[in-house]
């Protein structure tokens, strides 16, 4: 019989959670360092202090100068974030309109190739510039501003519809100004075409049942 090991034959204790704090001691949360405290906090600290009394006229000139910057970077930051809330809320909407309106185009040039009759292919050209108008109304649409549908399930009312008017009319004027910008500006290009292929190209050759995304009413 041999002797035993030292502690054979012992219970052993089980191993529990580090103490509280442990963690810490060896460098705390991953990162460490002090946590920065945002924007809004900063703005009501500095409020806070400017509306004690008693502060020197130096240190209240610092302090509104500090309010002001903090501020406009909060102003700043609520854009952007105004701005991708709304990319993501309207980039459905937008991709599939994209893709409709860029199969119209298409299929509008195809027709004023084939057609003969020169009244036809007339309004060929007044239902392309219409569309080509709509593509640029998709790409340059305002990025602050709720996305109003060329294609919508029930009719806009009349103060959308204006408000959608003057959004088209603003977007082709961007259309146009890129377009001059970039030398590209003839009469024969046109105002927008140029930049809705390069926007919707890529996408014009997918997913043909598309259209059922919308209501075939309007134009």
């Amino acid at each position: 019989m041999g002797i035993p090991n030292k502690g054979q034959g012992q219970k052993q204790k089980p191993r529990g959670p580090p103490p509280k704090g442990a963690l810490q001691k060896k460098g705390g949360k991953k990162g460490g360092g002090k946590k920065v405290r945002s924007l809004k906090n900063r703005i009501r600290d500095v409020e806070k202090l400017l509306a004690k009394e008693g502060i020197s006229e130096e240190l209240r000139a610092a302090m509104e100068s500090k309010l002001a910057l903090l501020q406009e970077e909060k102003a700043e930051k609520d854009l952007k974030e105004k701005e991708r809330a709304f990319a993501v809320k309207y980039k459905k909407v937008k991709f599939f309109e994209r893709k409709k309106v860029i199969k119209r185009i298409e299929r509008t040039r195809n027709e004023m190739e084939a057609e003969k009759d020169e009244e036809k292919k007339k309004k060929l050209e007044e239902q392309l510039e219409l569309e080509e108008k709509r593509l640029n109304y998709i790409v340059h649409f305002p990025p602050l501003e709720k996305y109003i549908s060329l294609f919508p399930s029930t009719p806009h009312t009349e103060e959308v519809d204006e408000k959608q008017r003057k959004f088209m009319e603003e977007a082709n004027e961007r259309a146009a100004a890129a377009l001059r910008a970039r030398g590209l500006a003839s009469a024969e290009t046109g105002e927008d075409n140029e930049g809705g292929q390069e926007d919707g190209g890529e996408e014009s050759g997918e997913e043909d049942g598309e259209d059922d995304f919308f209501d075939e009413g309007e134009e």
